[in-house]
């Protein structure tokens, strides 16, 4: 009898022990979400332990904990939740973005990563830095602003584009130029330029070789990544920015005065005669031209430098719409820019472009967006000879009686720059229009019966 009571004391104790751990694990299931829809990837952890889990690409997940313990809900880019579990079994959270850590995440062609994991070299570049220098070409605002990032100008006439080299040449005999995408879409250096540095939020430069793991043979040069700024729900924001300049010729070549070149016009006389003191040769003789006498006794002498150039004035303008709803975000943006040339005739640039940026949110799980663009320019290309006013007559006419450009500058027949450069008359006008898919981190991907969006904002996995 004694050894019933006892077997049955034990199996009392053991079903109340197995019934109070029963009751203090529980196994808790839900959805986690943002405002756009469930977020594959991100953690679960029992706080102060190992025990975790991650959400599927629907964003459920389930996990068995303590019943006094604490959930810890993360995922990069939001802020991090923690949601004491006690009799519940259904947990659905909703994550907050947190846009204070955008800073330390890199857009890549293949996604969002943190910068320490990145396996290339990549250079990021703010608008706000690119600004600090005016300028009519957003290539030569990347000068000096990433390392191992060349901008060289093989001409200094207006809307010429400069190019860009990544840790130098590659190739003896192919074109060493990046890749440019602009929103996800390969475009061109001179699409490149025809941009407003307004309307950029960022642009980073990948500059390893393994930038072609991404983007093929084309990136072998590197890759300059251009992300255009969109619209946010919220008030609707209008802003200008403009300024305006003025060049001027800092130093020129050293000219001859009329007295020098008289005095070597007198010395080439005496070689030519073998006479040793060119004292010996008149100024009448030395110059033997008319106009040249005319001009030198009038003392009505030519500067061609000032002739030649001015200070040019140049001036930027941009006006911009951003704003939107919860569904519906747009941004808009207009520029226009125009600068003089420092020569006197023939030369100029004038740059006109609009941009819209616009997302669709038609659903949490599909959405669309446009990018779009009209660029024209015109450039006015002085003639290519004009330099020739470096070697040319001080001792010259070049007016006629009603004050326009002579065609000749002396009774030699030597052509006037002036009237050259006038006449040259190369004007190139050029029209752009250009429709990109969808920013990256818009696209929709087709799975199944379901549309989801890209996991390419979702970039959350995080190994326990």
């Amino acid at each position: 009898m004694k050894n019933i009571v006892i077997k049955w004391a034990v199996f009392l104790t053991a079903f109340l022990i197995s019934l109070e751990v029963s009751a203090q694990n529980v196994r808790v299931s839900g959805v986690v979400t943002d405002a756009l829809g469930p977020i594959p990837g991100a953690n679960i952890m029992e706080e102060g332990t190992t025990n975790g889990t991650v959400t599927d690409v629907n964003g459920k997940y389930s996990i068995s904990v303590s019943a006094k313990s604490t959930l810890v809900f993360s995922c990069i880019g939001y802020k991090e939740q923690k949601i004491r579990v006690g009799t519940k079994t259904v947990l659905n959270v909703d994550m907050v973005e947190e846009s204070k850590m955008l800073d330390e995440l890199v857009v890549v062609g293949y996604g969002v990563q943190r910068k320490s994991d990145v396996a290339t070299s990549v250079a990021s570049v703010k608008a706000d830095e690119m600004k600090t220098f005016p300028a009519g070409n957003v290539a030569d605002m990347l000068r000096g602003r990433a390392a191992g990032v060349n901008v060289t100008s093989s001409s200094g006439r207006p809307g010429s584009t400069p190019s860009i080299t990544i840790r130098g040449s590659r190739s003896i005999s192919a074109d060493n130029a990046p890749l440019y995408i602009i929103n996800g879409s390969p475009s061109s250096a001179t699409e490149f330029s025809t941009l407003s540095a307004d309307d950029i939020e960022s642009v980073e430069i990948l500059k390893d070789a393994a930038s072609q793991a991404i983007y093929g043979a084309r990136a072998s040069d590197g890759v300059v990544l251009v992300t255009t700024k969109r619209g946010k729900a919220g008030k609707v924001e209008v802003s200008y920015n403009g300024y305006l300049g003025i060049q001027s010729l800092w130093r020129n070549f050293d000219f001859y005065s009329p007295e020098e070149y008289m005095q070597l016009r007198r010395e080439a006389k005496a070689h030519d005669k073998g006479i040793v003191d060119a004292r010996e040769i008149s100024i009448a003789e030395a110059l033997e031209d008319e106009v040249m006498q005319r001009v030198w006794a009038s003392g009505k002498f030519i500067d061609w430098e000032k002739e030649m150039f001015r200070n040019a004035i140049y001036h930027n303008h941009d006006v911009s719409v951003r704003g939107g709803t919860e569904k519906i975000k747009v941004s808009a943006g207009a520029n226009y820019f125009d600068q003089q040339g420092m020569v006197v005739t023939g030369s100029g640039y004038q740059k006109f472009s609009l941009r819209l940026n616009l997302d669709f949110e038609i659903s949490k799980w599909i959405s669309f967006g446009i990018n779009s663009s009209y660029a024209m320019t015109k450039q006015d290309r002085e003639d290519g000879n004009f330099n020739d006013f470096i070697t040319s007559s001080p001792l010259a006419e070049i007016y006629d009686v009603d004050g326009k450009y002579t065609k000749y500058i002396n009774s030699e027949g030597n052509y006037n720059p002036l009237y050259r450069a006038q006449h040259y008359g190369r004007e190139v006008s050029i029209i752009r229009k250009s429709k990109f898919p969808p920013n990256p981190e818009r696209s929709v991907q087709f799975s199944g019966k379901r549309t989801k969006r890209s996991v390419q904002k979702k970039g959350c996995t995080q190994h326990l």
